[in-house]
């Protein structure tokens, strides 16, 4: 692997991240969703004058955390991979660096500062 494929590789990471909490988000707005119209429904008042079937709100659920599932195990298989492939890197500096950057997401200058360094 050359180095813009280990570049790509590595902050497809945080990529896999944020594709995780945007479905985290969307199943939390959609349970969300539900919990709404189960309140008008208790209370009476229409759910914007349309009637949607419990099945099939839980088979949109279901949906929504396969989906969540899917990217969840993706990250967490991308994350095995970095770390083991930090862990073979002899330079103990070197690992920090690329923990800190690809995998707990620090800027620059945090990292340059945590090792004692100066960015250019």
């Amino acid at each position: 692997m050359n180095r813009a494929e280990k570049e790509i590789f590595l902050r497809g990471y945080e990529e896999l991240c944020d594709l995780v909490e945007e479905k985290e988000n969307d199943i939390e707005a959609f349970q969300s969703k539900i919990e709404n119209a189960k309140v008008q429904k208790i209370s009476g008042m229409p759910f914007g004058g349309k009637t949607s079937g419990l099945e099939d709100a839980m088979a949109k659920l279901e949906v929504l955390e396969k989906e969540w599932f899917k990217a969840e195990s993706t990250r967490l298989g991308r994350y095995e991979d970095i770390v083991e492939a930090i862990a073979k890197l002899a330079d103990e500096t070197e690992r920090t660096v690329l923990c800190m950057r690809y995998l707990e997401f620090h800027p620059w200058n945090t990292i340059a500062h945590s090792i004692g360094r100066k960015l250019r």
